[in-house]
This record gives structure tokens, sequence and C-alpha cells, in this order.
């Protein structure tokens, strides 16, 4: 005698067989560092971003396309959660994300020494910029900042291409910052 097995029992074994085909397993966020300590950081990752603190040889971190306004606690090293990660990363590329500012806890990467904040919607930067000691370079390319809070003296190199300044305003942030080599689009031709 064959007993029929109840349909729902059916249904979730055909479920179970179907996800374990179209589900990919989740690869390890830490498995996913290159060869020179970059990490790719997708939309997806963000939920879980917190899982880098025990990753190890990150130096640059790309949040490329991402929507968020605050970096995850972990990351942003909260009393509650201390990040090693924060210490080695160098530099961080927010490029082409959809942020209109800073994101919160970007100041506890002490090391960081490239930010790139290019094509983004990013209009302003916060007067506590020069808080980042060991900052370098800064690429501001194809947003809309068009002038540079006080304290950036110690960088090397500011990118401002594609940002479109009269010659009056470039010659101001060049008075501002003699010794940074600064890169401006060809200045408008308004009239």
């Amino acid at each position: 005698m064959m007993q029929t097995i109840p349909k729902w029992l059916s249904l979730i074994a055909l479920w179970i067989l179907w996800t374990s085909f179209t589900i990919p397993v989740n690869q390890s966020i830490c498995e996913r560092i290159d060869k020179n300590g970059k990490l790719q950081i997708k939309n997806t990752d963000l939920n879980n971003l917190g899982a880098i603190c025990s990753c190890e040889n990150i130096r640059s971190l790309s949040f490329k396309k991402c929507n968020f306004v605050a970096l995850p606690e972990c990351v942003s090293t909260t009393k509650e959660c201390e990040c090693t990660a924060n210490g080695g990363v160098e530099s961080i590329s927010f490029s082409k994300a959809n942020i209109q500012r800073l994101p919160e806890g970007l100041e506890n990467f002490n090391n960081l020494q490239n930010l790139d904040l290019s094509f983004t919607d990013i209009v302003f930067l916060p007067e506590d910029l020069y808080q980042f000691y060991e900052l370098k370079t800064l690429n501001l390319r194809g947003t809309g900042i068009v002038s540079l809070p006080d304290g950036l003296e110690n960088l090397e190199m500011i990118d401002m291409r594609m940002i479109d300044l009269s010659r009056d305003d470039q010659e101001a942030i060049y008075a501002q910052y003699p010794e940074v080599k600064i890169y401006f689009s060809s200045p408008c031709q308004c009239k």
C-alpha cells in the first residue's frame, strides 16, 4: 500500500530543491579582498558590513554605487565595537555612490590617505575635514563642490576636474592652497 505525501510537504521539498539552484552561496566578505588589499563593497553588503572587522589586510574600501547615510557601527568604530580593519585602511572610494555628504563614522579611519568622492551628489565638505591628518589626495571630480574648507594644507593633490568654476574661483582656491597640486577643468567661458 502506497501512502500519499501531503501536498504541503511536497511543495516544501520542491521549494528547497529550487532554491538550492537559484540562491548563490554567499562568499565571505573577507575572501573578496584582492591581493592589493582592496575590498569592493556592494549595496547587498551594507547590512552585514560589520563582518569586515574580522578581515585582515584591508588597505582600500570601495563603496562604488552604494546607497547609505552612515557607515555601519562596527566599521565606524564605536566604543562597543572596535574594528581593527579601520587602522589599516588607507584609501576609501565613494565614487558614484548615492551620497550627499560624508558618511558618519568616516572620521574613525585615522590612517586614511586617499578619499575619492568623485561623481557623488556632495556639494560641500565639512569644516573638520582637516582632522584626516594622513590625507594626501582628495578626488572631488564631478561633484558640486565649489569651495574648500580651511586646513587642507597637507594634501598633495586635489582633483576638481569637471567642476565648472570661473577663473576667479579657481585662483582663489590656488591662493588658499599654494603648495597643493590642484586639477581643474578649463574655466567657464560663459557670458
